[in-house]
């Protein structure tokens, strides 16, 4: 007797689950008609969600402190280590004297 495990990580149950399950759930009622509304055109949800991921990165940009155009504000820190030491994201995580 063999066991196959066919196991997804990183995904919740709902993805798996069909519209009409989806549909009883109200924590859901906004995804759900906005299906509707697209008419469940593959084209226009895809639209829709570059729509709404555009608008997300938009604030992500403006509003997070440590993106900059060109690159992560964050990269550029140096940690202060209680011991006195350093740690710089830039020169590979190497801790220095």
């Amino acid at each position: 007797m063999g066991i196959i495990s066919c196991t997804w990580k990183d995904t919740p149950a709902e993805a798996w689950a069909s519209y009409d399950a989806l549909e009883d759930l109200p924590s859901y009622n906004k995804e759900t008609e906005m299906l509707e509304s697209l008419e469940f055109n593959p084209e226009k949800i895809e639209a829709e969600y570059a729509r709404k991921r555009e608008k997300w990165y938009q604030a992500l940009y403006e509003h997070d402190m440590g993106w900059c155009v060109d690159h992560q504000v964050w990269a550029d820190l140096i940690i202060r280590m209680k011991t006195g030491k350093q740690w710089n994201f830039r020169d590979t995580g190497k801790i220095r004297e």
